[in-house]
This record gives structure tokens, C-alpha cells and sequence, in this order.
């Protein structure tokens, strides 16, 4: 007996209802799970690129925030609500600094932080996770391109070839011979590569290095200033088990080292080396993995020698470099809040633009209800050039 074909007008009548099945489901989606939102103003460079023609187009999470509270650093995307008079935008994108309950100040670039209204704020540090999504590049030596006069090095100890440079080890009195000889300011690359200007001197910096031991004597040594203190990492050499220390050289002379252990180098391996001081606290990562971390007591910031001037070099043996990148923390302004200190009440929160020079935010209408809050953004749908998941 011979099977028959189900008729074409029912086959198609079949497709045309799971199309229209497949569109309500996408429909119904973008209404209550996501949504896109193009950013009009630079006030969250560089995190996201802003104009009115170019900006980035943001997809947000709007379920993000229905079952559970913004964390600290979250980025938001959040209703305008008349809080800007002159606000043409019906959204703003910024980032969640302070929680509700909590108490906020802003000094010298840093958020202090108190967990209730009536204790003193501290110095908020960063974790080198929270931190590491939200440090900006300044400045980055692939090596393998054209060098860009950035990275200065003395050749009595570096020599490069193709693309990576070659240093010899220096003794322990001797300077440092590669070094980021420019001041590092709050300013960023914007999307198209150009350089903005910033206005403030900034020393929370991290150094990354990625450094290839040439032999089983080389180790590898940095140093950063803040004032007139400086911090000096070592990382001597070992295999399996090595020792790091930072040393805290004070300008009356005193010195603080502190020490750890850690897995040690592997002759002609690359490794990424970290070294920072970010928020009071100096560290150490290799490989991803931190080996150490000890907060300092406050510098005294001297105008005119704030420069962190990183450098680095090897000590022991030879050995390879292969790229070299610096980051600085997020600087944020006063702004109109001045050093006032500003107290959250339950389910509010401080929200600052990363832009904080170009940037309108809760310095100027204070804390927002998280009823306000529309959702995470979370990606960057267009232009294709700058299609990517966002931290």
C-alpha cells in the first residue's frame, strides 16, 4: 500500500503557525527579558562608547534585579524620571557604587565607605577581581608591532629583537632599565583610538608583564611610587616553590616588607606577572593566581610627585618580555557634592558615571531608588566593530 504525502496547503498552513508561534515567543522575550538601548553620552567611556550618531548599542538583562540586589560596581541601565530637568534621554547607564544603608564620600579620587550612617567611611578596597573589571588601559606594548616610544629602556640591559625584548640582570642597587617614563592621567582611548584627556594626576596603577625566564636563575623585579613612598616587587627565582616580597620604602627612611610563597617560574615558560597599588593595598599575581596582597598605611599626596612611574627589570639570569600593559583604577570627582558625606537610606543607591569628568550622576541628584533600576546590560550588540560581552 502506498504512503501518501500530507497536502502541501497543510504542510504550509503547519509552518506559517510555528512562525507565528516562534515571533510571539521572540516578541513576548524582548518585552520582558531584554531589551537594547543605544548610549548617547561619553559619561561611561570607556566601558561603553557614547554618542548620539555612534554609540554603542547596550542589550540589557531586565529580570537582573527582580529577585535580587545590585551589587557594588554593577553596571545599570536605569530610568530618568524627571531627576535631570534638561535630560532629553529617557535612560541613563552608570554604575552602582554604594549600597542602601550605607554611608559615601568621595576623596582624592577614592570611595570611602561606611556600613551605617553614623560610623566613619573608609577607604573601600577593591578586590583583585572587583578591580580587575574596572581598570582602564593607559597604555599597551604588544612588542610584536611597531614600538611606540611609550615603553623606555636603557640598552646597556635590554636589547630587542623581533618581538620581544631581551634584558640582562641588573645587580640590586642598580636602576631599574625599562620604565613607562609619562605621567598617567584620568583620561582614556575612546573607541575610535584617539587619546582623551584627563585632568587628574593618577598613582592607583597595575603593571602586567609577560615574562619568560631564560633560565632557572632569573627572577623578576618591579617598582612603582606614590608620593615619595616607593614599592619595590621582587620575585626571586624557584621552581615549585619561590619566594615573593614587596618592600614599602616610607620618606623618613623606614621600610615595611612583607613576603609570601608561591609556585615559582618555569625556564622558558611565559608567565603573566601582575604588580599593583590600588586602593592603599600592593599586590602580587602570577598567572591569574594572587600571591600576595598587604595594604599600606595612607600616602601623603604631594603635588608634583605623584607620578607612579613603573619600571621593571630581571635579577639573576636572562630573560624575555614579550608585552607589557598598564592600567590605572577609575578616579572619581567630587563633583557638586564637595567632601559632604552623603547617607543612603535602605533600598537606594549612589550611582557614578566611570567618565566621572564628563559624567552627570548621583554627585548631582543623589542617591536612586533600585525602583528606577530598568536592568544589566550585559553586551554590546553593535556597531560589529565593537561587538562583545560586557564584565
Amino acid at each position: 500500500m502506498k504512503s501518501t504525502s500530507p497536502p502541501r496547503r497543510s504542510l504550509l498552513a503547519r509552518v506559517v503557525r510555528a512562525s507565528v508561534l516562534l515571533l510571539g515567543l521572540v516578541i513576548v522575550a524582548r518585552w520582558l527579558l531584554v531589551d537594547t538601548w543605544k548610549v548617547p553620552t561619553d559619561s561611561m567611556q570607556p566601558f561603553v562608547h557614547g554618542d548620539p550618531e555612534s554609540g554603542d548599542r547596550v542589550v540589557v538583562f531586565k529580570p537582573a534585579f527582580w529577585w535580587s540586589e545590585p551589587t557594588r560596581f554593577d553596571p545599570v541601565l536605569l530610568r530618568e524620571d524627571g531627576i535631570l530637568q534638561d535630560q532629553a534621554e529617557q535612560y541613563l547607564l552608570k554604575r552602582v557604587v554604594a549600597l542602601g544603608g550605607e554611608r559615601l564620600e568621595i576623596q582624592n579620587g577614592d570611595l570611602f565607605i561606611s556600613p551605617g550612617p553614623d560610623q566613619d567611611a573608609a577607604l573601600y578596597c577593591k578586590s583583585y577581581q572587583e578591580f580587575g573589571e574596572l581598570l582602564v588601559d593607559v597604555w599597551e606594548e604588544p612588542l610584536a608591532q611597531p614600538h611606540n616610544q611609550r615603553l623606555e629602556w636603557d640598552t646597556a640591559f635590554v636589547e630587542r629583537r623581533d618581538a620581544h625584548l631581551y634584558l640582562r640582570p641588573v645587580a640590586v642597587a642598580d636602576p631599574l632599565p625599562c620604565r613607562y617614563g609619562q605621567s598617567i592621567h584620568s583620561g582614556f582611548v575612546d573607541a575610535d583610538g584617539q587619546a582623551v584627556a584627563g585632568s587628574q594626576e593618577v598613582h592607583d596603577v597595575l603593571l602586567e608583564v609577560l615574562f619568560i625566564p631564560q633560565d632557572a636563575e632569573t627572577g623578576f623585579v618591579a617598582e612603582m611610587d606614590e608620593g615619595l613612598d616607593q614599592f619595590r616587587f621582587v620575585l626571586h627565582p624557584g621552581r615549585g616553590r619561590a619566594k615573593v616580597e614587596v618592600l614599602h620604602r616610607r620618606p623618613d627612611g623606614l621600610e615595611y616588607p612583607t613576603t609570601a610563597q608561591f609556585a615559582g617560574f618555569v625556564e622558558g615558560q611565559s608567565h603573566r606577572i601582575e604588580v599593583w597599588n590600588i586602593d592603599d593595598t600592593i599586590g602580587v599575581a602570577v598567572d591569574g593566581q594572587v600571591v600576595l596582597t598587604s595594604q599600606h598605611s595612607r600616602v601623603e599626596r604631594i603635588l608634583g610627585v605623584r607620578r607612579a612611574d613603573p619600571r621593571f627589570g630581571v635579577i639573576g639570569g636572562e630573560a624575555a618580555v614579550s608585552g607589557v600593559r598598564l592600567r590605572r583604577d577609575l578616579y572619581y570627582l567630587p563633583g557638586p557634592l564637595g567632601s559632604a558625606p552623603v547617607s543612603l537610606a535602605p533600598g537606594e543607591v549612589f550611582v557614578l558615571g566611570d567618565n566621572s569628568e564628563n559624567s552627570r550622576d548621583s554627585r548631582h541628584f543623589g542617591p536612586v531608588a533600585q525602583e528606577q533600576l530598568v536592568g544589566r546590560p550585559f553586551a554590546v550588540c553593535a556597531p560589529w566593530s565593537r561587538m562583545r560581552i560586557l564584565p
